[in-house]
């Protein structure tokens, strides 16, 4: 049975101010991520909470042993939801869960469609579910889809441009009345419950100046010191547990007599009647007047939502493509599903748009030279020139006039003036494979090109400036040379900014099927062959294998058969003899042999004995996703530890 998106949230509707959910969410979320990642059979998930959801978002085989497992988790972790009505959860499928999410992203079906924190709450969830090691290729690219998705809609629609909220109908009418909210001063004056949420969201906007005050009947008295003399504000917002009357009109009068010409915004939340002072400078607003700019706005937006909705739908239909094709599995050429690869390429897509600094680190064979060209492909300076040097190939001597350089009469040889790689790249990427590779007097070299972007030829006094963006990868342990000095420790901490580790193959046998039909497609083609599959067999072979030399030597022997075969599949007879006849090494020694069946059901019990059932885990030491261990389970008869 193929995988689907699953989604199972929290029907909150009949809850006033959504006091479940605020309780929700003060409890611990990370709880709720570890128990979803112990206790829930999946192959990825994601869960968040926004002022208007709480919600997970499960990629599975087996939707109804999901459902009810989170549903589990949702009552242990938050046993409240208990008491409430039933039907309190609800749950989508497929094309409903991707549009359902999409639809979130954009505060569809709440009062407030359109604000950004719906955004910012669903990016929050996300990367925690990261961090945990819950999300996958399928749910990543989810989410990605779902951020470019929001920001074409926010390019193409006044949608996110109109306030939804108190607070940002007050800085609505404050850029209305004065411009730029850079130069306002706004006092909060008084207290209440919706206070800090206030002065939390005036904060983020960088106001020139933003104070608490409590008001007495001689006074405006900042509230952290009573000692500061009266400042003059342009926006005045009147808190619920308003100050003394007497005192209050007191000083909007004191505040109106300096303004030389410059407006004053009194926004009034209390429940009553504000005290009328008439002056022409004075513009006043309580709350109803705040709601119904609101109202308007939603009215607004609500206009806009059919359109939305239309290109919403297609949003849904190409993601539904991408999660049904081999496409899946793939990016920017790097192919494979397993959990290990997918933290990589998450890693590579957080990286591209930066301008860092990257140490690639892994085995010979693994790809290294495959992700440095994703990050620059998905970098700013994906059309600008992408260098490769090879620092074992090239003698030392040739490395540093190819690198950066020469004059002509530098040395023998220099019949004439030469640019170097990198300011052939400027403005692109350079990729050094092998760095640990490299003499310490290059290494010096290339330090002062990251430090300082500037590069001298050979033969040259003066130097030139450069703007490259530096890769480099190795598969030596840096580390280990510099504690040896054989490598400079200054430049190994400029190029380990951001490090990434490229698992070998043997660490990610579940890739090993989709990188061998991947090969098999070009190869054959390549070749001039119609060759349509691998038989199981075959399979079997290649999946046993431990590839020393990694996707590079899968590769090789995947070329070799395709010359082989002589007919339209695979076969065992056409992989090397190496792989035919392959033995796991073993430390058993008797003439008793168990079925492959109980070695089989034995590991896997003693494996989730060892970690205590701890699934996430258990998956990664076993190589395998979660909707395999779940089959596993069923064939095997095995039961969770809650039923044993």
């Amino acid at each position: 049975m193929a995988s689907e998106i699953i989604s199972i949230g929290l029907k909150l509707p009949w809850i006033e101010n959504r006091i479940i959910l605020k309780e929700l969410v003060s409890g611990n979320f990370r709880e709720f991520l570890s128990a979803i990642k112990r206790k829930t059979y999946f192959e990825e998930a994601m869960a968040f909470h926004t002022p208007y959801h709480f919600e997970g978002v499960f990629v599975s085989d087996d939707i109804d042993q999901t459902i009810r497992s989170v549903k589990d988790v949702y009552l242990s972790v938050f046993p409240v939801l208990s008491e409430l009505p039933k039907g309190v959860f609800f749950e989508w499928e497929r094309g409903e869960s991707i549009r359902h999410f999409f639809e979130v992203l954009l505060g569809i079906g709440t009062p407030i469609i359109g604000d950004v924190k719906f955004l910012e709450n669903v990016k929050e969830g996300y990367t925690q579910s990261l961090e945990s090691e819950l999300t996958g290729p399928v749910l990543n690219r989810l989410f990605q889809s779902g951020v470019k998705f929001y920001k074409s809609i926010v390019d193409d629609s006044s949608l996110f441009t109109e306030a939804v909220t108190i607070e940002s109908a007050i800085v609505e009418l404050g850029r209305h009345i004065f411009g730029n909210i850079r130069h306002i001063r706004l006092a909060l004056v008084g207290d209440s419950a919706e206070g800090p949420l206030l002065y939390r969201y005036f904060r983020q906007l960088k106001f020139k100046t933003i104070q608490k005050r409590m008001l007495k009947p001689d006074a405006l008295i900042p509230e952290t010191n009573r000692n500061l003399p009266n400042e003059t504000f342009d926006i005045l917002v009147r808190l619920e547990q308003k100050p003394p009357a007497a005192a209050w009109k007191a000083h909007v009068s004191e505040q109106l007599k300096p303004r030389r010409g410059t407006p004053l915004l009194i926004i009034d939340l209390t429940d009553q009647a504000p005290e009328k002072i008439v002056d022409e400078l004075l513009f006043c607003y309580n709350r109803d007047d705040l709601q119904a700019i609101i109202q308007k706005n939603f009215n607004d937006r609500q206009k806009e939502v059919p359109g939305l909705l239309k290109r919403l739908e297609k949003e849904v239909e190409e993601f539904i493509s991408w999660q049904y094709s081999r496409e899946r599995f793939e990016f920017s050429g790097i192919i494979g599903k397993s959990r290990k690869l997918q933290q990589v390429l998450e890693m590579i897509a957080r990286v591209s748009t930066a301008n860092t600094t990257v140490l690639i680190e892994g085995e010979s064979g693994t790809g290294k030279e495959l992700v440095a060209k994703a990050i620059h492909k998905n970098s700013p300076r994906a059309e600008k020139s992408f260098i490769v040097v090879n620092c074992a190939a090239i003698s030392e001597t040739l490395l540093e006039s190819e690198l950066f350089g020469y004059l002509k009469g530098a040395f023998t040889g220099a019949v004439s003036q030469k640019k170097g790689l990198f300011e052939e790249a400027d403005q692109g990427t350079v990729f050094l494979d092998e760095i640990g590779e490299m003499s310490p007097a290059t290494q010096a070299k290339i330090l002062r090109v990251i430090q300082e972007g500037e590069v001298r030829r050979v033969g040259s006094t003066q130097t030139i400036q450069v703007d490259v963006r530096v890769i480099a990868a190795t598969n030596k342990n840096l580390k280990e040379l510099v504690e040896q000095h054989k490598f400079r420790e200054d430049l190994y901490y400029r190029l380990k900014v951001f490090h990434i580790v490229v698992p070998p193959l043997r660490l990610r046998k579940g890739d090993v099927p989709e990188l061998a039909d991947y090969f098999l497609e070009k190869l054959s083609q390549g070749a001039g062959k119609r060759i349509v599959g691998i038989t199981q067999e075959a399979m079997a072979l290649l999946q046993n294998y431990p590839w020393p030399g990694n996707v590079r030597e899968l590769e090789n022997a995947i070329e070799r058969a395709v010359i082989m075969t002589i007919g339209q599949h695979i076969t065992p007879t056409d992989l090397p003899r190496e792989i035919q006849f392959y033995e796991e090494p073993s430390a058993q020694n008797t003439s008793e042999w168990a079925t492959l069946y109980e070695v089989e059901k034995q590991h896997i019990l003693k494996t989730l004995e060892y970690y205590d059932w701890n699934l996430g885990k258990v998956t990664e030491v076993l190589g395998i996703s979660r909707a395999t261990l779940w089959r596993k389970l069923k064939e095997y008869g095995i039961q969770g530890k809650e039923n044993k």
